[in-house]
């Protein structure tokens, strides 16, 4: 049986910093995880049986690889307290040719690229391996000579993209934006209308903005590293450069219910004006309507009733959502509650966001000045208040949303 084996790295200058969230081979890599494409070369070279050495979060490595069946090949992982030495396999594993060992900075497929040396091999390093790695990849296809297209990449008909160039997998590109050459956007990246990416890696889950330029850089969330000097910036306007995580949040705490049930006892009178109201236009005086929530990613979508009065203007007629933060089922600031059909035409991962945050009484995307029928500059507004729900923008939020008490008008700024 012939055997491999693999060393991952550890630390890395300039990477360690900044891939943080995974081991760094476990990092997304031109469409997949980047020790998904070791294996991968390493079956195709004829080995039968893998083993890995892993210090840095073992625990991940062995869960990612525990479906060793994909692959067809028998695989192993042994923990280390630190980065293991060819050397050191060499003695352990009692390996007659070093040519069956690899230091993952490189792909067996290609040794002599390195690529998890430090930010610049990770960018550059893509040119060269693009057509190896992505021409048998499951949903790929090569558009244009050059151009990569992932699976379900959503591309405006605007956009101007040039070779070489990957456009990843759910990768979302909005009107006027420019891609290329030498640029590279991994799974779950969302560019904003007239943006543009040159010569610069854009990471998986990260959001660039309107008109923001990224130029010899890896973008990477709300960081922006330049690949030539090293240079590294937080960008702290998350309508520039964000993180596009799922969110964590959770409907109102204790805190948030109890005020409801404050405000509900000292506007009780509500009720009486909004009942008079309905006397007075012959019309029904509370709507019932339905929202859809998803906690998590492949969980069942919950559905809450609520209702409104009918006949009160802006957000007095939300009056009733009160009793739903009372239950926590809903919250102060958020997204706009959605019902079932609403939430079907959220067809793109990145959309869907908006279903992850409580529904609300006030809202982002109408603290923004979007209002219904909700269009995609409000699904941008909810999809980023899911993802970088900032205390400054909730305070925003909820002043804009106060204002409107005492303006008979939208809640629009």
């Amino acid at each position: 049986m012939k055997k491999a084996f693999l060393i991952c790295p550890d630390q890395r200058p300039g990477l360690s910093d900044v891939l943080t969230e995974l081991p760094l081979v476990l990092q997304i890599y031109l469409g997949k995880p980047y020790l998904d494409h070791a294996i991968t070369g390493l079956v195709s070279k004829g080995y039968e049986q893998v083993t890995v050495y892993a210090s840095d979060r073992p625990a991940e490595v062995r869960e990612y690889l525990a479906d060793a069946g994909a692959w067809g090949v028998a695989i192993s992982v042994v923990s280390c307290a630190k980065e293991k030495t060819v050397e050191q396999v060499r003695q352990e594993c009692e390996c007659d040719d070093d040519r069956d060992i690899y230091l993952l900075d490189s792909l067996p497929q290609l040794p002599e690229v390195p690529i998890l040396r430090d930010m610049s091999t990770w960018h550059q390093s893509r040119a060269s391996l693009l057509t190896l790695l992505l021409r048998n990849q499951m949903g790929v296809i090569e558009k244009s000579p050059g151009v990569w297209l992932g699976l379900k990449a959503k591309v405006s008909a605007t956009v101007v993209v040039e070779p070489p160039a990957w456009i990843g997998h759910h990768v979302i590109l909005r009107e006027g934006v420019k891609v290329g050459p030498m640029s590279y956007l991994e799974s779950h990246v969302m560019m904003d209308r007239n943006a543009e990416v040159e010569n610069s890696t854009v990471n998986e889950r990260t959001y660039v903005g309107q008109m923001t330029n990224v130029k010899t850089s890896v973008a990477h969330g709300g960081q922006l590293v330049n690949w030539l000097t090293g240079s590294r910036v937080k960008i702290v306007d998350h309508f520039l450069l964000a993180r596009l995580d799922a969110p964590r949040c959770a409907a109102s705490g204790m805190g948030g219910r109890l005020t409801a049930l404050l405000c509900m006892i000292l506007t009780s009178p509500v009720i009486l004006v909004a009942w008079l109201g309905s006397l007075r236009s012959g019309g029904e005086w509370l709507i019932r309507k339905k929202a859809v929530r998803v906690l998590a990613a492949g969980e069942e979508a919950q559905v809450i009733t609520y209702g409104e009065f009918a006949c009160l203007w802006g957000a007095w007629s939300r009056w009733p959502r009160l009793w739903r933060i009372v239950t926590g089922d809903f919250c102060w600031v958020g997204n706009p509650p959605l019902d079932q059909n609403q939430a079907s035409q959220l067809t793109e991962e990145f959309e869907r966001l908006w279903l992850r945050v409580p529904p609300a009484i006030f809202t982002a995307p109408e603290a923004e000045g979007s209002c219904e029928p909700w269009d995609d500059e409000a699904r941008l507004h909810a999809a980023m208040f899911a993802s970088q729900a900032t205390s400054a923008w909730r305070r925003r939020i909820l002043r804009r949303g106060i204002l409107s008490l005492f303006l008979k008008q939208s809640l629009r700024p």
